[in-house]
């Protein structure tokens, strides 16, 4: 389980909210590794990954569909799209 990790200056580039928190200690519970990326998640990792999910304590967790390249600069160079949606 790769997730977001503190940036060089300490901050978190997520909130590290209660639901993250839950999802990371089942994680680990199960025996998977779970690995902090510093400073987030660069785009190619998330590319190559065989599953995706964001988490939000209202939401749950959500499965991500599609990964489609924002236009020109925009920040994340990418967006959500939920299974099924296009």
């Amino acid at each position: 389980l790769l997730t977001a990790g503190p940036r060089p200056d300490g901050g978190m580039p997520c909130v590290p909210g209660v639901f993250r928190r839950l999802v990371l200690d089942h994680a680990r519970e199960q025996g998977l590794p779970v690995e902090l990326s510093p400073g987030g998640i660069p785009i190619d990792r998330v590319a190559a990954a065989a599953e995706v999910f964001l988490c939000n304590s209202v939401r749950g967790i959500l499965p991500v569909g599609e990964i489609i390249p924002a236009p020109g600069d925009a920040a994340p160079p990418w967006r959500y799209v939920a299974p099924g949606a296009r």
